[in-house]
């Protein structure tokens, strides 16, 4: 598996790199389809030639339209490598704790076999609330200033 080093050398790449996010696409149907990421962009491919060697996933090319721009890299994973990573780099991480956190409880829900009558509305519920959290802390732009108490 992974050392110490290794994960927390990772994890600081996501701490500084990485992008933790989940898509939700409803169907017609009202079936939902959950797109969970782990992922980062860079424009160094020794980077993410290491990232893959030592941790796993994959790297896709992005070449640039402008000629101006370097060609960007992008590294992710596929479930079952997020499943085993996100845990181990936990204990690590320092700026995205929170989101590795919710990626972490929104995949454990899809850990329970449910039945023949499906996914309880509860579980749907949940799922929401922790990709509406996800998204308030990947928001863009300053944070709310704090409430100054009140004289």
């Amino acid at each position: 598996m992974w050392t110490k080093t290794q994960l927390a050398y990772f994890a600081g790449i996501i701490d500084g790199e990485g992008c933790i996010c989940i898509y939700a696409r409803t169907h017609k149907n009202k079936t939902i389809d959950y797109f969970p990421r782990l992922q980062m962009m860079n424009t160094s491919k020794e980077l993410l030639e290491w990232v893959t060697s030592n941790i796993g996933g994959m790297v896709v090319t992005r070449l640039s339209k402008n000629p101006k721009w370097k060609t960007r890299y992008e590294w992710y994973t596929q479930r079952h490598l997020m499943d085993k990573i996100a845990p181990a780099i936990l204990p690590y991480i320092v700026i995205k704790k929170r989101q590795i956190e919710i990626l972490i409880e929104f995949r454990n829900t899809f850990n329970i076999h449910y039945g023949s009558k499906g996914v309880p509305e509860e579980v749907y519920k949940t799922r929401h609330n922790l990709i509406t959290q996800l998204k308030s802390l990947n928001k863009r732009g300053p944070l709310p200033s704090p409430m100054s108490p009140s004289a």
